[in-house]
């Protein structure tokens, strides 16, 4: 028989809302779920209980081959905001890769987050991305397609980030919606009840939507709605954006 956990993954968070709807009634304590082929399990809100502790956010290491001279790179993607000017040393890490990743996506090339021949020439020629939309003050913009973040100050592109948005397209469910929204709540370390998973330095733009941290960020959509970060980036995007920053997702 499966265990709660497992139930929850394989319902892909729609349990919880299940079980918060229905549980809502007084009556009920809990839920029996079952689906044609598996073996049923009782749900109730304790097993959505966020933990005392939430574990340690860990940048994993990268994969792929270096590049020749990672200095030069990590300078050419600092020189375009894809990584800031402090990051820049000899040393290829997770947030190296994700900001190749980034430019790669915005220049339409392939993306393997390896500065090849290709890249490495584009670094050379290319210019930093321009907003959609210029306009006074902070923003945030999110590129679904070519899956980036921009952090805009006075019309400036201050930062490029790679992102991986919800899989549902423009879907409320399990999508990520174009519009314009603001920021209306951050949490340094916010639970989501439904998946049972710490969002770390989370920005909420619009419903239980948010720009937060994640181990795991795709070159594809992949998320249930929100706006995946690398977990090296998640910490400078939370301390750009303020309660009323616009946000606006293409």
């Amino acid at each position: 028989m499966r265990t709660r956990a497992e139930a929850i993954a394989e319902y892909s968070g729609r349990a919880g809302e299940v079980v918060f709807t229905a549980t809502s009634l007084p009556e009920v304590k809990a839920v029996r779920l079952s689906v044609p082929g598996k073996d049923p399990v009782t749900l109730t809100r304790a097993d959505f209980a966020k933990p005392k502790k939430a574990p340690a956010s860990k940048s994993p290491a990268p994969t792929g081959p270096r590049p020749g001279d990672t200095r030069a790179i990590k300078r050419a993607l600092a020189r375009l905001r894809y990584l800031p000017t402090s990051s820049v040393n000899a040393t290829y890490d997770d947030r190296t890769k994700h900001a190749i990743l980034a430019f790669q996506s915005w220049q339409g090339l392939g993306r393997d987050g390896v500065a090849g021949r290709q890249t490495t020439a584009a670094l050379a020629t290319a210019a930093t991305p321009k907003p959609r939309r210029a306009s006074s003050g902070r923003s945030v913009e999110i590129h679904r397609k070519r899956g980036v973040v921009l952090l805009i100050s006075d019309g400036r592109v201050q930062r490029v980030i790679h992102t991986s948005t919800g899989r549902g397209g423009d879907s409320l469910d399990l999508g990520t919606p174009p519009g314009s929204f603001k920021v209306y709540r951050k949490e340094s370390n916010s639970w989501s009840v439904p998946y049972r998973v710490f969002l770390p330095y989370a920005v909420y733009w619009d419903r239980g939507w948010a720009i937060h941290g994640f181990k795991d960020v795709p070159t594809y959509p992949a998320s249930a709605g929100c706006a995946r970060l690398p977990l090296s980036e998640a910490p400078g995007v939370y301390e750009f954006a303020r309660i009323g920053t616009p946000v606006r997702v293409y």
